[in-house]
């Protein structure tokens, strides 16, 4: 459970390998938080919690050093989320929660992605059908 925007609570899933990692850091990098169990797992310069700034630099840092040519921004990830479950057909009411959107018309935004995806899957069949 993470707090997200306007304070509102979110469940947030991640794969298994994701926990794993998680727990070692914790581990080697946060072993006074295994104790209680409380309070922000990832702190800033100043021992609070870490800001969206920090972490947006920080996965900006880390797509340069991996030699991504697009920007990476936080919101990306959001948004190859929605799209990626999109194409795979999920329902946008399901999306809708995962994102936390109040409204689907907001989730609604990301359908244009997957309407290119639709043209292509109709324009590999048809070049199929000939």
């Amino acid at each position: 459970v993470v707090l997200g925007k306007g304070n509102k609570e979110r469940i947030v899933f991640f794969t298994h390998a994701a926990e794993q990692r998680l727990q070692a850091w914790i581990k080697h990098g946060r072993p006074a938080w295994t104790e209680h169990r409380s309070g922000p797992v990832w702190l800033g310069r100043h021992g609070d919690r870490i800001c969206y700034t920090a972490c947006r630099d920080a996965l900006i840092r880390a797509g340069r050093r991996a030699g991504l040519r697009r920007h990476v921004h936080p919101h990306l990830y959001r948004h190859s989320f929605a799209t990626k479950m999109l194409d795979a057909g999920v329902d946008l009411r399901y999306i809708q929660e995962l994102l936390g959107h109040a409204d689907v018309s907001t989730t609604q935004i990301y359908t244009h992605v997957s309407q290119r995806r639709l043209r292509e899957i109709y324009d590999k069949a048809e070049e199929s059908a000939d």
